[in-house]
């Protein structure tokens, strides 16, 4: 979640690549190994910088090598930077690893060409069924099998000062539900070098906020019809998108223009320090907030604000996927038996709750760390989630070009009418008219 990174197309060669070394691992050995046989069981996981989540990993690892002589697992832990491209190229020279973590819009682009096996062939019928549906929706593929499972599941949403509301005069518990308080409310919370709202907006994650804004004017900025996949943000409610994000930082100054410098961690400093009194943000920030003394009784969430056309928020499970290079498949498949199933609380249960994050499982909500009043306000916002547009050029999208028009329509150098006209000519050079 640091920084940029660029797209590295899939040349035809590197597709074929996926399908002629498939037979290549830099897992070694064969399918057929025998327990007295070492074999190392590569997990490429996205991720290094929480502490207990490594923790956990390591000791997950560990104990299903005790349970599972001659077996090992290595962690290997990518940036969000890098994963991507990373992925690509593994695939590309067919080095992949046996497991690998990826998004749900990555997951979905690499299922198409055939990188993951289904997992129906490895995993017990019981351990799919305990998953919410919604959390197949990337790596489901034609033939209706899984190529992958739901790991740890975001929501992106909505924290405020309350210390900060009271001394503004306003509520603390009653924040602001739909677009028009939204502004009235950061308008009362803005004075000095105070800002009133800020949202991440720099590198690769600008596309993360605004979409829901876009979602929440009724705004898909891209729908399938049949096999093709047409634009619809340059349009009455994609243009009230645009005004709503430039006015904020433009017009009504409730939000600096230094939030296109501003990744997730930097948004979280602000809000920590008071020079942001309400923030959007990945649910996994609450977890660093609980940990700051100095915040005890001054912070709350809550849900996402409304628009025009209702709620919505970006909420997805990242996947993990067994690859169709892996020559342990049926190791990896008791891996991930063992992650998810057993005694509870699950390693995926634990995993959840050291990442402050949401396990995409139908009993999930009813557990503890669900019902907490930090979390609760995401994990009920599961059912109106939404993942980035699954199109097969969305990433290329973003990463070229939404991303950069976000920043520079929040810097005031593109106006609400350029940005909907350019992003929409943008998607229909990549998608074809």
């Amino acid at each position: 979640m640091k920084s940029p990174f660029r797209v590295m197309k899939m040349s035809m060669a590197a597709v074929m690549s996926v399908s002629l070394l498939g037979a290549c691992s830099q897992s070694g050995g064969s399918e057929g190994s025998s327990s007295e046989e070492k074999v190392e069981l590569v997990f490429q996981h996205i991720g290094g910088t929480v502490p207990a989540q490594v923790t956990l990993l390591d000791e997950m690892a560990k104990e299903f090598s005790s349970q599972n002589p001659g077996v090992t697992v290595k962690i290997v832990n990518v940036g969000w930077g890098e994963a991507y491209s990373m992925f690509q190229r593994q695939l590309t020279v067919g080095q992949a690893p046996d497991l690998v973590m990826l998004n749900g819009q990555w997951a979905s682009e690499y299922q198409r060409l055939g990188a993951f096996a289904p997992v129906n062939d490895y995993v017990s019928q019981e351990m799919l069924n305990q998953f919410l549906e919604s959390g197949f929706d990337s790596v489901k593929g034609e033939d209706g099998k899984y190529y992958g499972v739901p790991w740890d599941g975001s929501v992106w949403g909505f924290f405020y000062r309350t210390d900060l509301f009271e001394e503004a005069g306003l509520d603390p518990n009653n924040p602001p539900e739909t677009w028009e308080e939204l502004l009235e409310y950061a308008q009362k919370l803005t004075k000095g070098d105070q800002y009133g709202l800020a949202f991440p907006a720099a590198g690769w994650e600008p596309d993360d906020y605004v979409l829901p804004f876009f979602w929440q004017a009724g705004n898909d900025v891209i729908v399938r019809e049949g096999n093709f996949w047409r634009p619809t943000i340059n349009n009455e409610s994609g243009l009230a998108v645009a005004k709503y994000i430039y006015d904020l930082s433009n017009t009504y100054n409730v939000m600096p223009k230094t939030v296109t410098g501003m990744d997730w961690e930097a948004t979280m400093n602000s809000f920590i320090s008071g020079n942001t009194a309400m923030m959007f943000n990945g649910m996994w920030a609450s977890g660093s907030l609980k940990a700051n003394p100095n915040l005890d009784g001054k912070w709350a969430t809550a849900p996402s604000p409304a628009g025009p056309a209702g709620k919505a928020v970006l909420g997805y499970p990242n996947t993990l996927s067994i690859t169709e290079q892996s020559k342990h498949k049926e190791i990896a498949g008791k891996f991930l038996e063992f992650i998810f199933t057993g005694e509870k609380p699950t390693y995926y249960d634990k995993f959840a709750e050291v990442t402050s994050v949401v396990g995409w499982t139908k009993d999930f909500a009813t557990t503890e760390f669900a019902q907490d009043p930090i979390m609760k306000p995401f994990v009920d916002q599961v059912s109106i989630s939404r993942n980035r547009p699954l199109a097969p050029k969305y990433e290329e999208f973003r990463q070229l070009h939404f991303n950069a028009a976000i920043q520079k329509l929040i810097q005031g150098q593109l106006t609400p009418e350029q940005f909907v006209s350019d992003m929409h000519t943008r998607l229909e050079e990549l998608m074809g008219k």
